[in-house]
């Protein structure tokens, strides 16, 4: 081993310099021991004791011809080492840098996302709470600042924020969505934020935090809707961000509680946060005095109130009546707590309510119901909510296992679709939701790791003892009502932080060699992930289907030359719709309008009966069906019926009558690639593979099928009679007497259970 000489520093030069080169050289020496590399650590000890740069030495000397194919390792050497590139590593390392490659990244992403996203038929024709919003923002344009009613919907404030955006610029849809992947790309930085504030392992983990979020597909397809979803998390992380900031003060306080106000006007039930976060602040500052303590409690209570109180106000001058935020809590609480509840946004069959006029009607049913004939929108709402007591108090063993179920569907990994359904635009408009593979089934098993090790010295003054209590109380908070992708991200972005300390603190574990904690994180996170990620209950796509069908039927209007196309493409739509969902009203109503454009009349009546038998009552689709019936009467169909386009279902059937079977089965593998979730092609499936006595996979799509509809007994009638053909009587036996739970009335069943062997 050659030896370096150390050399000393003369006057006026920088340690750190000499410090290098002496670690170099020695480093040089050290890695060869056949080639002569002293020439080259000496020349490299003289340019860093006068402080010239040599990054580029071995080109300088004739030794760098002889010692070529070390050439890449002595200058990766070199440059790891040198003082430049330890100060190029600092700055990369800063906060400001870090901060910045978050929101490019993140806004990037995010811009694909919208360029994609312009392709979606309804990119520019909101439907559902998005066309409320739009419409009252247009309304706000317009001069109506304070609107007809009292606040329904949970954000009285999404509208003036979205008519601040129309007002100097005009109706664009695409400057809305820029704003909002703006603000969603700045919640990135502000999750970096969130975890810096805990971590004390560096900027690492706040850097994975940021790039998760950044590449959290959910949050990057929320920022192109138009819905209030990205300004209600922002608006909330950048409260909690001033809550755990090294900055402390009256101004601190009240802005932070003015921010969780503001995001509350989006999300009411983000103010039972408001308490603990108060409690927070005084076990925080106990140490500086109980009036201090008590003052900046105060102080974030004040901000809150004054965040809402205009939209209080405004309700009471508009409807003469005190509704807070807004008054669908009622009418939500009834949806999540009634006979037929499923945990999910499903309206009860039979109960008159209509998702597209949820206020109308539900104000309609509860005047009819107590005899008042001017109900109030609280009054209303606290109808719905003795309605719901009244289930739980009668059933409260119904009522525990569907809290049980709201809370396995909480924290399952599928992201449950309200208005818009991510999982259908990802798989035909907007493919780089594809590319984002962060989900919830990768950050919520390892967000309960980092808990449990974060919070394992039971430190509750800590940030991290305050976004736990914001995860629980959160997720307490929504149990009560159902669960959607929704409703449940508020508590995303501290889950996001608590996953990415994770692995900082499993290394510490290891570190520390505690074989213990060790065991036990690694069964906590292995069961979390197993049961988060477990197959859940995925909804169809009939709902975003219609909304893609109405809108090519308005683009037919529009654009005349295309038409015929258009037309073409909404049938196909409409008719998947109703195939997904049959008892659904609007894909028969906008079938049966689409049809009666084409001029197939005897169709569109059929199709407007078949939504009046769903919806009795309803005058649009009463007229419509009148509208068709005298136009075929008069001059019968301008279109035959059988040119329509048809879906693969229909021609799997058309395939399967004609014994075809081969082909039938093709177009049933091919609707399943467009509607994973399509219950009748897998009951089809399955019948048809029964009749060629392929058993097993017969019960093999009966079982898909259960998976997406548990509760069908069509399925588990027809998988009984598979369980006869191979003798498993008693499967067969508990198939069917489920589903002679679920049709009481199918006497079939009841003679077929006669007839089945005991065993």
């Amino acid at each position: 081993m050659h030896q370096i000489t150390p050399v000393v520093p003369k006057k006026g030069e920088k340690v750190r310099n000499a410090v290098w080169a002496r670690q170099l050289a020695n480093v040089m020496v050290w890695a060869d021991t056949d080639l002569r590399l002293r020439p080259i650590a000496k020349y490299v000890m003289f340019c860093a004791t006068n402080r010239k740069a040599a990054l580029y030495f071995p080109l300088r000397s004739t030794s760098a011809l002889v010692i070529a194919p070390r050439c890449f390792r002595l200058f990766t050497i070199v440059v790891y080492s040198s003082p430049m590139f330890r100060e190029m590593t600092r700055t990369f390392r800063s906060d400001r840098a870090l901060r910045w490659i978050v929101f490019t990244v993140a806004f990037a992403l995010r811009l694909v996302v919208l360029l994609e996203y312009r392709d979606v038929p309804y990119y520019d024709r909101p439907y559902s709470d998005s066309e409320h919003y739009h419409r009252r923002a247009v309304e706000i344009v317009g001069g109506d600042w304070l609107g007809a009613q009292a606040s329904f919907l949970g954000s009285p404030l999404y509208p003036y924020f979205v008519a601040a955006i129309y007002k100097p610029f005009g109706i664009s849809f695409t400057l809305l969505f820029l704003v909002q992947v703006l603000l969603g790309s700045a919640t990135c930085v502000l999750i970096y934020r969130l975890t810096r504030a805990l971590s004390r392992d560096g900027p690492y983990p706040a850097l994975l935090a940021g790039l998760m979020t950044a590449g959290y597909g959910t949050f990057a397809f929320y920022d192109v809707t138009v819905l209030m979803t990205s300004l209600e998390v922002f608006l909330l992380c950048a409260a909690i961000v001033l809550l755990v900031s090294e900055r402390s003060g009256r101004m601190v306080a009240l802005v932070s509680g003015a921010l969780l106000g503001l995001a509350a006007l989006g999300r009411p039930n983000l103010l039972l946060f408001a308490p603990v976060v108060f409690l927070w602040l005084v076990y925080r500052e106990r140490n500086r005095g109980a009036a201090r303590s008590w003052r900046s409690g105060t102080l974030f209570a004040v901000g809150c109130v004054i965040a809402i109180a205009p939209v209080s106000i405004r309700n009471y001058v508009v409807a003469r009546d005190f509704v807070p935020i807004s008054s669908s809590a009622g009418i939500n609480l009834y949806i999540g707590n009634n006979p037929d509840a499923d945990g999910h946004l499903s309206l009860p069959p039979g109960s008159g309510l209509d998702p597209s006029r949820l206020y109308d009607t539900s104000r309609a049913i509860a005047q009819e119901h107590t005899g008042r004939g001017d109900m109030k929108p609280s009054q209303v709402s606290r109808y719905w909510t003795g309605k719901a007591i009244e289930f739980i108090g009668h059933s409260p063993g119904a009522a525990a296992r569907l809290v049980w179920k709201k809370f396995a569907l909480f924290w399952n990994h599928y992201e449950i679709p309200n208005v818009y359904n991510k999982y259908y635009v990802a798989s035909r408009f907007v493919p780089m939701l594809r590319w984002l593979f962060v989900s919830f089934g990768l950050i919520a098993p390892l967000a309960l790791i980092g808990i449990v090790l974060s919070l394992r010295k039971r430190d509750w003054g800590s940030p991290g003892g305050l976004y736990a209590g914001f995860v629980l109380i959160y997720m307490l908070s929504v149990l009560p009502f159902f669960v959607t992708a929704r409703y449940r991200i508020a508590v995303v972005p501290f889950l996001i932080v608590f996953a990415a300390v994770a692995p900082w603190r499993v290394a510490g574990l290891i570190r520390a060699r505690s074989v213990g904690w060790l065991a036990a994180v690694l069964l906590v996170g292995v069961g979390c992930a197993s049961w988060v990620n477990r197959p859940g209950s995925e909804g169809s796509y009939w709902l975003s289907r219609s909304a893609v069908g109405k809108s090519y039927s308005d683009l037919a209007a529009e654009h005349p030359e295309e038409a015929d196309g258009y037309l073409d493409a909404a049938v196909v739509e409409l008719k998947k719709a109703a195939e997904l969902s049959p008892n659904q009203m609007a894909p028969r109503f906008y079938l049966g309008q689409v049809l009666y454009q084409l001029g197939c009349y005897s169709a569109a009546a059929q199709q407007f009966d078949a939504a009046l038998s769903m919806q009795p009552g309803n005058n649009v689709a009463e007229q419509g069906r009148d509208a068709a019936q005298a136009a075929y009467q008069t001059g019968g169909d301008k279109t035959d019926a059988s040119s329509l386009p048809t879906t693969p279902l229909e021609r799997a059937l058309q395939y399967r009558r004609a014994g075809n079977n081969a082909e039938a089965e093709r177009e049933l593998l091919l609707a399943l690639e467009s509607d994973p979730q399509h219950v009748r092609v897998y009951n089809e499936l399955g019948f048809l593979y029964a009749s060629g006595k392929q058993y097993e996979k017969s019960i093999e799509y009966y079982r898909k099928g259960l998976r997406y509809a548990p509760d069908n007994p069509v399925l588990l009638k027809n998988l009984g009679f598979v369980y006869v053909e191979i003798k498993a009587y008693g499967k067969a036996r508990k198939q069917w007497e489920h589903a002679l739970e679920l049709n009481p009335s199918d006497q079939s069943l009841v003679q077929a259970l006669r007839q089945l062997p005991a065993r």
